[in-house]
């Protein structure tokens, strides 16, 4: 379709670069370009990657790209983590394991830390008192490293 031309957008407009990591925390639509874009293309939904800690490179008028989802999403479908480079063992039993930190909307127990014991994860995130889990992308309380 015919579009004006101070709506045709171009890589020009890629505001900012960066690397952060932050998790996904709502259910979003994942397209080939931001919404604002008459040719974009969907290619899936955030739904089954709820949980799940990602790097964002780019931002462009509110979408923010991952390349791990493969498109754009909308910023409101993220939640900043903090970054943590850790390699830890899990050591007590009674902690639940999570899809989100414990209590966040959405969030679901899938397993126990008694589940769990023994077994060592890289740590990639923290959110409020909740690590990440890389190996199987789910959150425990911290106190189970202890």
């Amino acid at each position: 379709g015919y579009r004006l031309k101070e709506d045709v957008k171009t890589c020009d407009d890629v505001k900012e670069q960066f690397a952060k990591r932050y998790v996904i925390a709502d259910d979003y639509s994942v397209d080939s370009l931001p919404w604002f874009c008459s040719d974009r293309k969907n290619i899936g939904s955030t739904k089954d990657y709820i949980g799940y800690c990602i790097t964002i490179s780019r931002n462009w008028g509110g979408y923010w790209y991952s390349e791990y989802l493969g498109g754009f999403v909308d910023y409101r479908a993220f939640k900043e983590v903090c970054e943590v480079d850790k390699y830890l063992t899990v050591k007590k039993c009674s902690f639940s394991v999570d899809t989100l930190p414990w209590g966040m909307k959405g969030f679901k127990t899938v397993m126990s830390s008694d589940d769990l014991i023994g077994k060592s994860f890289n740590i990639t995130a923290k959110l409020g008192d909740y690590y990440y889990l890389e190996e199987i992308a789910k959150w425990v309380d911290i106190k189970a490293f202890d």
